[in-house]
């Protein structure tokens, strides 16, 4: 494959390429649909991914890994996170019809021609080593195709004539460029897609050949195998990319110059980070590939994979998208460039000779033929910067020094657009400053002659690198800050400070005087520099603005001079556009001075009749004026006219204030007569820049108050304030004072009578909580008595049946269900205490030790049954809460560590917290993830760490969650998978009450021991005591008071359901039990804080229905115990 032919493809290429800018430049202009334009915008930015992107992004993923997300991170921050910044740009320059970076700046900075002038050479020298990126990147592709170790000498000669054509076709045809190209932009757009295309057609065969075992088993990923390391080189890189995209000579014509509605700004904000990730994805199977077939650069890669596997067709097309990447760039950047070199140099320089105004020949031509040269001198200049590169020379480095020069203008234009106190001056040396920086640091390694500046190795040239980026930009940031706070503000930097500052687009006039030229004459001069076509155009549209036709004979007026100034900065920037209508309207009765001061005034009119003046004005009740330091007004208000009886047509920005004076007082009527001599009275402290502060009195009997303050700008700000009103309230205020007596006292009688009808309605309120508390309680009674019966029963046929019997394992799982449906039920009821009660609950000493012993017997057996170890430290500690919802909370959370571990050990522990303590509950169970944790605390929720557990009620947490609140005890959890879980919750530390019986749970024997049962329900009587006997205990039976009657003696333990169908209650009985028992158990469904109390008043202790066997295995153990204790006692005396 030779170079010719290459070539031969690359013609053709382009020649489609300009007939499809044909057509698209021959058709009539049509408002396309937001979506298309938008979709198109984004495309246009896609011209920052050149060749170095295309080829040398791929380079740097083989050599470096990851380093290469910079350069899609940044402009993906530039247009996500830095949107508004982009937006505001976008309006800026839309609004003040900018036609460079140049012309940006310098309109910015009141119309500096110096500025603008420095900001053409510093793009055009930061340009030029990425233009040489460009030719180098493309010639080192084009020896590659051929099979060359070197391009042929043609090549870059070539490449420059091909770059010149395709710039000066779409880039120097006409003399305006602020109005949509739709030739240059379909052209780009089509790039992007061929570039993109031809990307991912190499990305899709990587792809194929990773999908090849033979090649995945030798593949060695190097630096891509491992994650991106993000380090101060990396965040540098992706500094760079993302603020070089508000300064980039392509990027900001493409993106803010040709820009047609700034609503497509919306679309391709969200299309083209979109553009450029697809781009980074497709990069890293390519690197992938290219390490394993060690190519001789690895920049080229791109043109190796397709070379090596996919043939010459998918070659050649992947040439293409490197050709398309470069050429786009540098025909965009070369147009740019040709623009602010013609604009802010050439122009210039011969609009002060006046030689273009004086002229008779075509200016548009020249203009033309001006940019013609330019874009063949900056392409012949980056062809000797290309000669001069070293052969050494790397295509990231020299793309960073190119980027970083660019960046420089960063500073003064984000500076420029959010703060009003930047100047030319601060601007000006702060680029000069980082230039220099950047010479001596970044450019002059790249060439032949840095070796004699900089002596520096390749592995510490990125730190040099680094320095130079990072020192000029600070730097730069530094002196135009510190520059601008020094340097004096004129007002036309003010009045562009305004401008740009302000973020949204706002058009307004005024009526204006006349200036001592046609219309007639003004066309003829626009159409010397914008042709005639142009030139018809922007009148019509001026026309249309004043809603009438404008005559040849017509005088022009500040507004129309102003407008056409801003025809004529498209072509050739704001600044030389000012000067020449400035020169061509002065004409031989006024001298241009005299025509700029008033296009001065028209500028003033549109600053102080923007939006935001206009918001801030027109809203306000007083009359306000802005006078200026020669008693000339500036701005005004609608009130102001009004209290002054002035027509509009009597006032416009720079009338003198003694005109005004003077209409006034040569009117008939004494009104306005008098309105005249206030405001002449107005001149004196105004003249003297005094504050002042006065009332007027017209004869109507209106009060005007009038407040006046110097501005530090010179201007003074006067407020007339109508004031009338104001004494007329005070005579209206007694009365008032009285209205508001009866007003309150009718409201007193009104809230005494919606008192009463809140507390009646509480009442009912109260009634209904009530019996909804009664209702929960018995019904719990009634669920909760055959479960009891049922666990009771379960408990007997497992301890009758022999441990290899094929039905215990169905008994307990049977045993299982039921305590499910307990732990439930007990969810429930506690649940409907805390939301249902509505009172605080209860809090006072609780002794925590005897609480954990108790936990202690209850859970042992259940922990043992199940093979874990249970293990609840012992403590002295009293805490403050209530004692009844504290077990249930450490029950829950007891219960739930043993039901999830399946081996191992469940503590729970007291330890120090603070003032306070914490109790922890820990496990060596399954653990919960960290985005599962908050979940657990819902009611019925099961987390995937449950599968393979019994199910629970799906209630506990949530009611020790809602208890804890309760409580205002805080909760804790920490977990991880597969290390278990830690519970904690967190009290205070109590003063020990000692009329609070403990818990006991001591050991002892249950054979032989004397057990009395009290409950009406036969099926549980029976369960229960048919348990007992199994036990080994001695029991009787009795379902009421007549029952007991016939027994005699005295029992170890005496159990008694709650509710017992008559009169008596079982604590009732228990208390005329007392002499007889030696411990005493209430059991019962509703364990209500005033039963709880009551049992504990009688020494009674109190288990919930159902009871568990090991539960009640344990009261039984107890009771062994007090009657050793007895016996012991016994035998000592």
């Amino acid at each position: 494959m030779t170079a010719f032919m290459t070539f031969a493809v690359v013609l053709i290429y382009i020649v489609l390429l300009l007939g499809v800018a044909h057509r698209a430049d021959s058709k009539a202009a049509r408002p396309g649909g937001s979506l298309k334009r938008g979709l198109s915008y984004a495309l246009s930015l896609s011209v920052l991914c050149t060749s170095w992107t295309y080829f040398g992004a791929v380079g740097i993923a083989m050599r470096d890994g990851w380093r290469y997300l910079p350069n899609f991170l940044g402009p993906i921050i530039a247009l996500t996170l830095l949107g508004p910044v982009w937006s505001r740009i976008a309006i800026a320059s839309k609004r003040e019809n900018i036609s460079s970076v140049a012309d940006f700046l310098a309109s910015r900075y009141g119309k500096s021609r110096v500025l603008g002038a420095l900001i053409a050479i510093v793009a055009t020298i930061g340009a030029l080593p990425y233009i040489a990126l460009q030719i180098l990147s493309l010639t080192k592709a084009t020896a590659f195709i051929a099979g060359r170790t070197d391009p042929p000498f043609f090549v870059a000669p070539a490449l420059i004539g091909v770059f010149a054509i395709l710039a000066i076709l779409f880039g120097a045809r006409r003399p305006t460029l602020t109005q949509h190209n739709r030739g240059l932009s379909q052209i780009v757009s089509i790039e992007a897609s061929v570039k993109l295309l031809a990307l991912l057609l190499v990305a899709a065969t990587a792809i194929g050949a990773l999908s090849s075992r033979s090649l995945l088993d030798t593949i060695d990923l190097g630096k891509l195998g491992t994650p991106p390391r993000i380090d101060s080189q990396f965040i540098i890189a992706t500094m760079l990319c993302t603020v070089t995209m508000f300064s980039l000579p392509r990027v900001f014509h493409l993106g803010f110059v040709t820009l047609s509605e700034t609503s497509d700004v919306r679309i391709g904000r969200r299309l083209f980070p979109l553009y450029m990730a697809i781009w980074a994805l497709a990069i890293a199977p390519i690197a992938a590939v290219g390490l394993t077939i060690s190519p001789r650069d690895a920049d080229l890669v791109v043109l190796a994979i397709p070379m090596h596997m996919s043939g010459r067709l998918v070659t050649e097309f992947a040439f293409l998208g490197g050709f398309s990447a470069g050429a786009a760039m540098v025909m965009v950047e070369t147009i740019a460039l040709s623009a602010m070199i013609s604009n802010e140099l050439i122009l210039p320089w011969l609009a002060r000779k006046r030689w273009i105004v004086e002229a008779e020949s075509d200016v548009s031509r020249l203009i033309i033929k001006v940019r013609r040269i330019a874009i063949v001198a900056i392409l012949i200049l980056s062809y000797l910067f290309f000669v001069s590169l070293r052969s050494t020379t790397d295509l990231a480095h020299l793309g960073f020094t190119s980027l970083t020069a660019s960046a420089q203008l960063v500073p003064a234009i984000i500076g420029g657009i959010f703060w009003r106190g930047g100047h030319a001056r601060g601007a000006f040396w702060g680029i000069i400053c980082g230039m220099v920086v950047w010479f001596f640091l970044l450019a002059s390694p790249q060439l032949e002659l840095g070796r004699f500046l900089i002596s520096a190795s390749r592995s510490d040239i990125s730190g040099v690198f680094a320095i130079g980026i990072c020192g000029s930009l600070l730097l730069n940031t530094f002196i135009y800050i510190v520059v601008s706070l020094r340097s004096e503000h004129r007002l036309v930097d003010r009045i562009q400070a305004n401008a740009f500052v302000e973020s949204r687009m706002t058009v307004s006039g005024r009526k204006d005087g006349e200036l001592y030229c046609t219309i007639a004459e003004l066309r003829a001069l626009l159409q010397r520099f914008l042709g005639p076509v142009d030139t018809a155009l922007g009148l019509r549209d001026i026309a249309r603005d004043h809603g009438r036709l404008l005559a040849d004979d017509e005088s022009v007026t500040p507004a129309v001079a102003r407008a056409a100034e801003r025809m004529l900065a498209g072509a050739i920037g704001a600044s030389s556009a000012r000067n020449v209508i400035a020169l061509a309207l002065a004409g031989a009765e006024r001298d241009a001075s005299e025509v700029g001061l008033a296009l001065d005034e028209a500028a003033n009119a549109v600053q102080f009749n923007r939006e935001i003046v206009h918001a801030a004005l027109n809203g306000l009740d007083q009359g306000v004026s802005v006078v200026d330091d020669g008693l000339r007004i500036v701005a005004w208000n609608p009130r102001y006219l009004e209290i002054f009886h002035l027509a509009p047509g009597d006032i416009y920005v720079g009338k003198p204030l003694a005109e005004l004076v003077h209409i006034l007082s040569i009117r008939a009527d004494e009104d306005a007569r008098q309105r005249g001599r206030a405001l002449a009275e107005e001149m004196g402290p105004t003249g003297r820049r005094e504050p002042r502060m006065a009332e007027l009195e017209w004869s109507d009997g209106t009060i005007i108050k009038v407040v006046g303050r110097p501005l530090s700008g010179g201007e003074y700000v006067t407020s007339f304030s109508e004031v009338t009103q104001v004494r007329a309230a005070t005579r209206a205020l007694g009365r008032m004072n009285e209205e508001l007596e009866q007003r309150v006292a009718l409201r007193t009688q009104e809230l005494t009578d919606v008192n009463a009808a809140l507390a009646a309605a509480n009442a009912v309120a109260t009634r209904v909580t009530n019996a909804q508390n009664r209702f929960v309680a018995f019904a719990s009674h009634d669920l909760l008595q055959p479960l009891h019966a049922g666990r009771l029963f379960i408990a007997t046929a497992r301890g009758s049946l022999p441990k290899s019997s094929p039905t215990r394992p169905l008994l307990e799982q049977a045993d299982i269900s039921i305590e499910t449906a307990d732990r439930l039920l007990r969810a429930l009821l506690n649940l409907s205490r805390i939301e249902v009660g509505g009172n605080r609950p209860e809090i006072g000493p609780v002794d925590l030790g005897g609480l954990l012993d108790a936990l202690r017997g209850e859970y042992r057996p259940v922990a043992e049954q199940k093979g874990i170890e249970l293990h609840v430290t012992r403590t002295n500690a009293w805490v403050t809460s209530n004692a009844d919802l504290l077990r249930s909370v450490l029950q829950n959370l007891v219960g739930n560590a043993i039901r999830y571990t399946e081996r191992g050990r469940v503590l729970v522990c007291v330890r120090p917290d603070g003032a306070g303590l914490r109790i922890e509950v820990r496990d060596s169970g399954r653990g919960i993830a960290a985005d599962a944790q908050a979940l657990v605390f819902r009611e019925f929720t099961r987390l995937d760490e449950g599968e393979g557990v019994p199910a629970g009620t799906g209630l506990g947490l949530a009611i020790v969650e809602r208890v804890c609140r309760a409580l205002d005890h805080r909760l804790v959890l920490r977990s991880r998978p597969g290390q278990g879980s830690v519970f904690a919750v967190a009290l205070g530390i109590a003063t020990p009450d000692r009329s609070i019986t403990p818990a006991m749970a001591a050991a002892g024997e249950i054979v032989g021991l004397r057990v009395l049962c009290i409950e009406d329900q036969p099926d549980v009587l029976h369960a229960q005591s048919t348990l007992l006997r199994q036990w080994g205990a001695l029991v009787s039976e009795v379902r009421d008071v007549e029952g007991l009657r016939t027994l005699e003696g005295a029992f170890d333990l005496v159990t008694a359901d709650y509710h017992l169908g008559h009169r008596d209650t079982g604590l009732d009985l228990l208390r005329a039990l007392a002499p007889r028992a030696t411990v005493r158990a209430l059991l019962t469904a509703n364990a209500s804080d005033m039963l709880r109390d009551e049992a504990a008043a009688e020494g009674v202790m109190l288990l919930r229905k159902p009871v568990p066997p090991p539960a009640l295995r344990s009261l039984l153990i107890h009771a062994a115990a007090r009657r050793r204790e007895a016996q012991t006692s016994s035998n000592a005396a």
